[in-house]
């Protein structure tokens, strides 16, 4: 494996790290339920600015990630686009106060705009790439379908929102790992 292979694959998984090291501490450090609560609460009142700064470092390893991700794949400034509208969303996220409507509204925008972007980049793919392409829709269809169902269940977003990166992360892993994935689909008959 060469060294930018390498690194790019510390990049991705040193970004689950981080979000997921960041999520326990906050979850530890304020005492709080997941069941009870939406992320965001993690960044208000005590220590607030570990998860709102914990959460801008992720949006920005995310950035980098995913622009190399679709770079590896295809060349589209619409993607470029959206990943740049995704990472501007969820810094926003982090930053403006959750009494403020427009909290929710970049929150759900990047919600959205990352199910889209993963849907438009199998869509794209899908001509070139069938496998990668077609997995590339089905996850994204589970990053709205999981978050959903899960919501009508325990009627809290954490969870769900836990959920929907979580898909992300495989999204990125699977990218990542396209040579594996396209051998064990065609070992399955797909």
């Amino acid at each position: 494996m060469n060294r930018i292979k390498l690194l790019k694959r510390i990049h991705l998984y040193l970004s689950i790290i981080v979000f997921f090291t960041l999520l326990v501490f906050s979850l530890y450090h304020k005492q709080l339920n997941i069941k009870d609560i939406s992320l965001s609460r993690l960044g208000i009142n005590k220590d607030g600015w570990i998860w709102n700064s914990g959460l801008i470092l992720v949006s920005i390893l995310l950035y980098y990630k995913i622009k190399h991700t679709i770079e590896k794949f295809i060349d589209s400034k619409t993607l470029y686009r959206i990943n740049i509208f995704i990472t501007i969303c969820l810094i926003l996220t982090s930053v403006i106060n959750m009494n403020w409507a427009l909290h929710n509204f970049v929150a759900y925008a990047y919600f959205l705009a990352t199910t889209f972007l993963m849907f438009l980049f199998g869509i794209k793919l899908h001509k070139t790439n069938f496998r990668i392409g077609q997995t590339s829709i089905v996850v994204s269809i589970l990053s709205i379908i999981l978050p959903l169902f899960t919501i009508h269940l325990i009627r809290t977003l954490a969870i769900p929102e836990i959920l929907h990166i979580v898909t992300l992360f495989c999204w990125l892993v699977i990218l990542e790992h396209d040579d594996i994935i396209v051998n064990i689909l065609k070992k399955i008959g797909l």
